[in-house]
């Protein structure tokens, strides 16, 4: 009777789990269509249903109008590689997840902006997201550098220096004490091309940072997490991104 039960438990699990991934399927293979103004965002009920076939999915903590999944590779460079799979779908269907990248971890966020919540497009692009997703996940240690560790903390009159040089760059502390800077890109496009170009020229084991992709607007963080405040590292970090940044406008004209 034991072993009856065990089998017939197994069964109902893998008729289960056939069943997820077909209706995962299912979603996927959807076109992500676009909303008109004045659309009502989905009621919680058909949230809840939706969620059901995306189920790595959740509700934003940042935003509950949003939906959010967080990914954690072996390597960056599997992230970004990742990442620009995403971006080509995202153009593809006309529906653009809001992309949050560190050194260590990815997540991305969607919703409806038309419509200020959700609607079946979001869901359709979390399942697209999913299909194509690694089957690894998990960085086994955090990212650190002795050299990192062991830069000195900047005094103030040196981060007031500092930051003379670097325009539209500005000191926050959101825990920590981070380097900032919004910059916006003629599109999605040019966004990503950007971002391509600057993780060309960091080292993401070297480097703390956070980017942060609405579309065609980002937002750039540079901080040192192992001394809690800004090093020369992170200067040089934001000095880099605003040259590349510059050339970007110049090349639009």
């Amino acid at each position: 009777m034991l072993k009856l039960g065990l089998m017939l438990l197994m069964l109902s699990v893998g008729v289960c789990s056939c069943a997820q991934t077909k209706q995962l399927n299912n979603l996927a293979r959807k076109k992500c269509v676009p909303c008109k103004g004045g659309t009502p965002p989905m009621s919680a009920k058909e949230e809840r249903t939706y969620l059901k076939h995306v189920p790595e999915w959740h509700k934003s903590s940042d935003n509950p109008a949003k939906i959010s999944r967080e990914f954690t590779l072996s390597t960056f460079k599997k992230t970004l590689a990742f990442v620009n799979e995403v971006a080509d779908i995202a153009e593809q269907e006309g529906h653009h997840p809001d992309i949050i990248l560190n050194e260590q971890s990815l997540r991305f966020d969607l919703y409806t902006h038309k419509i200020g919540g959700l609607a079946e497009s979001d869901f359709v692009m979390a399942a697209k997201i999913d299909v194509i997703s690694p089957n690894e996940q998990g960085r086994s240690t955090p990212l650190s550098s002795a050299a990192r560790k062991s830069a000195p903390v900047l005094s103030e009159v040196e981060k007031g220096s500092l930051l003379r040089g670097l325009t539209g760059w500005r000191v926050v502390n959101e825990p920590e004490v981070r380097l900032t800077r919004r910059y916006v890109f003629k599109n999605f496009e040019v966004a990503m091309s950007f971002l391509n170009e600057f993780m060309g020229e960091i080292s993401p084991a070297e480097q703390n940072f956070e980017l942060q992709l609405f579309y065609n607007r980002m937002r750039l963080d540079f901080y040192s997490k192992d001394v809690h405040d800004l090093t020369a590292g992170d200067f040089n970090a934001a000095m880099l991104a605003e040259n590349l940044y510059q050339k970007y406008k110049r090349l639009e004209g």
